[in-house]
């Protein structure tokens, strides 16, 4: 498909796109994500259960 940067913005609001290494995956992310959220809450996993 032949896109611009500006022909994805207008259709579809996506202003930024994220690259990630190829070693990575969704569940790497995740569970960045969520440690990255525990710490900025204070909280720990055993806060969760």
């Amino acid at each position: 498909m032949n896109t611009s940067d500006e022909w994805i913005k207008e259709r579809s609001g996506i202003t930024e796109r994220r690259w990630v290494e190829e070693e990575s995956n969704a569940s790497i992310l995740a569970i960045e994500a969520a440690k990255n959220a525990m710490e900025d809450a204070s909280l720990t996993a055993a806060d969760l259960s």
